[in-house]
């Protein structure tokens, strides 16, 4: 958390925060690793982002209370209320959401402690998210598939605007 702490004082968000990015070094000291979603001058909520993974993640191995326990002295109670509104299943990553699938309660209890860790200073309503849906992909597809053939077509404009002249209007509220 120490390191969490400190890449949101850089302004940096991790964008993969979660149990199995974390490293023991020799040592005995935890280390944040794979660094290749960073993003720098990170967004408050990129940043919210990585704390609620970090805590969905850790609650699912140590319990809401402990998770939650372990961030308050690094990143304070104004980190973890920043990701109060994030612990739900869509703003976390898919590797997490597999790892904590089958502990029922488990958002709703780290929400909760959280809630309760930092105070009044929480937003308790949870953000709206939205992933991108399947039917906006297959317009987008649809468009780009119109476009890739009738631009050839377009391209060829006396042809067209014979076709045109000649069109049977009776076909066009088809």
């Amino acid at each position: 958390w120490v390191q969490v702490s400190r890449l949101r004082q850089a302004r940096i968000a991790h964008r993969s925060l979660h149990g199995g990015n974390i490293m023991v070094g020799e040592n005995g000291c935890p280390r944040l690793a794979d660094f290749s979603f960073a993003e720098l001058a990170a967004t408050s909520r990129q940043m919210a982002i990585d704390v609620a993974e970090l805590l969905a993640s850790l609650a699912g191995q140590i319990g809401p209370e402990r998770a939650v326990g372990s961030a308050l002295p690094a990143i304070g109670r104004d980190g973890v209320a920043t990701a109060v509104p994030l612990l739900q299943p869509l703003a976390l990553s898919a590797r997490t959401r597999h790892r904590i699938k089958g502990q029922d309660g488990l958002l709703k209890r780290t929400r909760e402690a959280a809630i309760a860790a930092s105070g009044d200073q929480a937003d308790q309503n949870l953000a709206k998210l939205q992933r991108v849906r399947p039917r906006t992909l297959l317009a987008i597809a649809a468009l780009a598939g119109a476009f890739y053939f009738l631009l050839p077509q377009i391209a060829q404009v006396s042809n067209s605007w014979h076709a045109i002249l000649s069109a049977d209007w009776a076909w066009l509220p088809v």
